[in-house]
């Protein structure tokens, strides 16, 4: 994992900045074709020496359809200015949005998914909020800390960050659902939230889950510190 956010952290800026050039240029061509067409040679020879304006004049007689000839318009050079400079700050402001390593991961394991355990309870949308309460400081050693280290550019010392993979909670309806961050023994909370809760343990069924993706996964909601 910690070689996977020092790529993204060195990738992201510069693909960031690509692509905002791109979006401008592409912007400045478009622009460029409604333009009108510009001649090919000038009206007068721009030279001031006479032989130069006699070589002009010798060259329209020679080809005189080069008077009518265009070709299509350039892009504004101001285009490209605007492309380079706005590319440099996307750099630099996606270095500066890039989140830390242990947020990074905990991200990331959102998406691919982590083992959890999943608690589910049948119980009226008006009461969950007191229970989820109620069971707070039961779930709440259930959440998982993450801690990256990691090198930085020019910096002797690694940056170490921390984050939190949260106890999750899903309310639809009548229906509560409750994700921990790691899987846990399930008689033995199944017994503390019951009696937490003045509940038949037959209530809750718990079931472990290899690939937790609460990402792709919708109404899943960190649990209330």
């Amino acid at each position: 994992m910690e070689a996977l956010y020092l790529l993204v952290r060195l990738v992201a800026p510069l693909l960031a900045a690509v692509m905002v050039a791109v979006l401008i240029l592409a912007g400045g061509r478009r622009r460029a074709k409604r333009l009108p067409p510009v001649p090919l040679l000038p009206e007068h020879c721009l030279s001031p020496h006479p032989a130069a304006q006699r070589r002009f004049r010798r060259l329209l007689r020679r080809k005189p359809q080069l008077r009518t000839q265009a070709r299509p318009a350039e892009m504004p050079r101001r285009w490209g200015i605007a492309a380079g400079v706005l590319g440099v700050l996307a750099s630099i402001g996606t270095s500066l949005a890039m989140p830390g390593g242990a947020h990074f991961q905990v991200a990331v394991e959102r998406m691919v998914g982590y083992p959890a355990t999943v608690i589910e309870l049948q119980v009226t949308a008006s009461a969950q909020a007191n229970l989820m309460q109620a069971w707070q400081p039961l779930l709440q050693p259930a959440a998982r800390e993450v801690v990256m280290r990691y090198p930085l550019p020019r910096n002797n010392h690694p940056m170490v960050d921390s984050a939190v993979q949260p106890v999750l909670v899903s309310q639809h309806g009548d229906r509560l659902q409750v994700a921990t961050a790691v899987p846990v023994d399930h008689s033995s909370l199944r017994q503390a939230l019951a009696e937490c809760a003045g509940i038949a343990p037959s209530a809750l069924r718990l079931h472990d889950a290899a690939r937790f993706t609460p990402t792709w996964q919708w109404g899943w909601a960190p649990l209330a510190e």
